[in-house]
């Protein structure tokens, strides 16, 4: 029969086990004894496992510090970079600078020329312009004349426009007038086709109203040969009446 025994294992919490009694085999470990041994073999590993955790943390903060401090460099270089280029910029705008002096003093080299130019060319404009003007009062002379012969033509072209004008006038008052004539013909062409539809409906109902008494004619006809039938008939009868 079987003993149950609770052992306390130096790690972890209280081992229940079952201790086979009376005439189990000597010699081998017990069920117990293979539990902690396999327990601590898993701490051991676990254990190992931390400090390669541990290592490669370490290792990746190295990694991050070399980056971090190759970074920096890189950013060193970059602002050394800018400096030169700074630097450049400084010697390109001092080198135009200087070309744009010499070529504000050969603008004014020039300038002092085209002045003297000028002054020469006025001189010249002066003396053709008083020419101009002499020309152009013979001009205006001339035109003043043409102008006057102008207006006279544009009177005489009024006078003539206003005489058309007149003359179209009359042409549209003869041609209102023959519209009202037409207008006038063929009031009086309905009027008469008026007539003749009104003189045609006379004749219909006058056709009908005769038909009418024929109708009337033949009924009363009609009814007097009833009349003299149904005589005959009491007749006879009475007779026969009488003769019996």
């Amino acid at each position: 029969m079987g003993v149950n025994l609770t052992l306390s294992l130096s790690k972890g919490g209280p081992f229940i086990g079952f201790v086979q009694g009376g005439g189990g085999e000597r010699g081998k470990p017990s069920r117990g004894q293979e539990e902690e041994e396999e327990e601590e073999e898993e701490e051991e590993e676990e254990e190992e496992e931390e400090e390669e955790e541990e290592e490669e943390e370490e290792e990746e903060e190295e990694e991050e510090e070399e980056e971090e401090e190759e970074e920096e460099e890189e950013e060193e270089e970059e602002e050394e970079e800018e400096e030169e280029e700074e630097e450049e910029e400084e010697e390109e705008e001092e080198e135009e600078e200087e070309e744009e002096e010499e070529e504000e003093e050969e603008e004014e080299e020039e300038e002092e020329e085209e002045e003297e130019e000028e002054e020469e060319e006025e001189e010249e404009e002066e003396e053709e312009e008083e020419e101009e003007e002499e020309e152009e009062e013979e001009e205006e002379e001339e035109e003043e004349e043409e102008e006057e012969e102008e207006e006279e033509e544009e009177e005489e072209e009024e006078e003539e426009e206003e005489e058309e004008e007149e003359e179209e006038e009359e042409e549209e008052e003869e041609e209102e007038e023959e519209e009202e004539e037409e207008e006038e013909e063929e009031e009086e062409e309905e009027e008469e086709e008026e007539e003749e539809e009104e003189e045609e409906e006379e004749e219909e109902e006058e056709e009908e109203e005769e038909e009418e008494e024929e109708e009337e004619e033949e009924e009363e006809e009609r009814e007097g040969e009833e009349v003299v039938e149904e005589r005959g008939k009491k007749g006879k009868n009475k007779r026969e009446r009488i003769g019996k």
